[in-house]
């Protein structure tokens, strides 16, 4: 996922991948979220220019390369659609899997992604 394009014609959010290890460091101090099926943390970053980041966290204690990358294929369709409604420009997120996300219905896991962005962004002073 480098980049995607998604909003309204004037307002365009625009979404790239982190990369960065200290990026990912930084965020575990962060505002976060827990539920089932994951965990996302995340915070303003002066540093980008904007831009929406987000970077996915599959540790290999779920399962080998296969299973991993389905779950990441999964949170990233999840994240694709609701990141241009509920997410804020300049804003840097991780989320971190669990299992139970192979299991989960796509309407769940838009729906828990959904409620993490707005517990983030209402605790975003506290981060």
């Amino acid at each position: 996922m480098a980049s995607q394009k998604a909003g309204d014609n004037d307002k365009t959010l625009t979404v790239t991948s982190l990369k960065k290890r200290r990026d990912f460091l930084r965020l575990r101090k962060a505002p976060t979220y827990r539920s089932k099926l994951f965990t996302v943390s995340g915070r303003m970053d002066a540093a980008t220019s904007g831009d929406t980041r987000i970077g996915y966290t599959v540790t290999t204690k779920l399962g080998n390369a296969v299973v991993r990358n389905r779950i990441k294929r999964r949170l990233r369709a999840a994240t694709r659609s609701v990141l241009p409604e509920k997410g804020l420009r300049g804003f840097d997120y991780v989320v971190i899997a669990r299992r139970a996300v192979l299991r989960a219905e796509y309407t769940d896991l838009i729906n828990e992604f959904s409620c993490a962005l707005d517990h983030i962004h209402k605790n975003r002073s506290k981060g």
